[in-house]
Formats: C-alpha cells, structure tokens, sequence
C-alpha cells in the first residue's frame, strides 16, 4: 500500500470508530445475489443465467422488444434496528454478446431503479409473470454520456431504508428504461458476467442504535 492510500486507510478507519459507523460491503463473491433478464421476446422464459441485467428497448426479427432486469442482495446479516447512514449501488456497463453497449440511437436511455414489492423466483421469473414493484423512493439513473459508462455509487439510502422497514415486502430491484421507446438500451454486468469485478456491488453504512 503506498503513503497515500495508507493516510485514506487510517483516517477512514479512525472515523469509523469515531463515529461508530459499520460498513457491509455486498458483492458476489461473500454474499448471495441473485438476478435475472426478461424479455417481452420469449414471453414465458427468462434468463437466470444471462451475463447481464439491462433496460432495452429495441427490435430483433423485425419484433418489437422491451428488456428488464431484477436483483435482489441479501440483507440478512444486516442487524435489527440499525441506524442507515448511506447505501450506494455500483453497476459496470459492458459490451454484450447479444444487446452490445448503452445506445440512445433512439432518444435517451435514462433508467429508473424500483424496489420490487412481491416475492419472484430467479428459476422461473418471465415476462408473463412479474413482480409488482413501487414508483416509491425510486432512483433515476440519468443518460448514458458514452457507450460504456460505468454507474458508480449511485444513491439508492432511501430504498434501502425501505426495505429495512418492511423486509417482507422487499424482494430486490427492477431495472428498466423510463421511457421504453425504441432504441435505447442501459447495458450492466449480471453476477454471471465473467469478470468478477464488474459484478454489481452495494455498500451499506450504518450504525447500531444504543
């Protein structure tokens, strides 16, 4: 580690013990996560294994077709009755085999993040049978400046306080285009993507009530 992220490492360290602050860090490699594509294409089939979760609204064998992505991170292991000072989501854009990159050839692909309100079954989730979801504290993700834009850190406390008051309600995120005109997609890794690190991240601090 060199002196500068060494100078970072003690002061964030110092302030978390200062200030009592926990952090839970939600990746694919130590903790679960699942998620899933539909597609209106294949009605009655969804993609539980597709290395993306993406918002699209395109055309394929001259059909019009709309894309969604759900996910859900397990929040198990965070305690009762903690004090939420933050969560962030990260979503990594990648190349994909079968959608490519972000486009608004169409207008823009300004996505929105909702908290799903009903329970869904990554095995069997299709475009015939979706989950409700609420417009709620939902989180706009704004449009795409390049092809292969990263969304860091988006600010998703308000839904995360969500579903801490109501656990059994909450049953993830859906992922969608706000408008869903064609052609515009929102492309992002799945937990199934091949590189690891651009898996879908959430970072959680909070502090325990006394």
């Amino acid at each position: 580690m060199n002196k500068a992220g060494l100078i970072i490492f003690i002061f964030s360290f110092h302030w978390s013990v200062l200030f009592g602050q926990d952090t839970l860090l939600l990746r694919s490699d130590n903790s679960e996560i699942i998620d899933v594509m539909i597609s209106s294409a294949t009605h009655y089939r969804g993609y539980p294994s597709s290395p993306e979760i993406s918002g699209i609204a395109w055309t394929g064998n001259l059909k019009k077709i709309k894309g969604r992505g759900f996910i859900d991170f397990d929040l198990s292991t965070l305690p009762e009755g903690i004090e939420l000072k933050s969560a962030s989501l990260s979503l990594y854009s990648i190349v994909s085999m079968h959608n490519g990159n972000h486009s608004t050839s169409g207008g823009s692909n300004e996505s929105v993040l909702q908290r799903v309100i009903s329970d869904w079954d990554v095995k069997t989730l299709n475009w015939s049978n979706q989950p409700y979801t609420t417009s709620v504290n939902e989180v706009i993700l704004i449009e795409s400046i390049s092809e292969n834009e990263d969304y860091l850190d988006i600010d998703i406390t308000a839904l995360v306080q969500d579903i801490l008051e109501d656990r059994e309600c909450s049953f993830g995120f859906m992922l969608r285009l706000v408008e869903e005109m064609y052609y515009r997609k929102m492309i992002f890794a799945s937990t199934d993507y091949l590189d690891s690190s651009k898996h879908p991240t959430l970072q959680i601090i909070y502090t325990k009530k006394k």
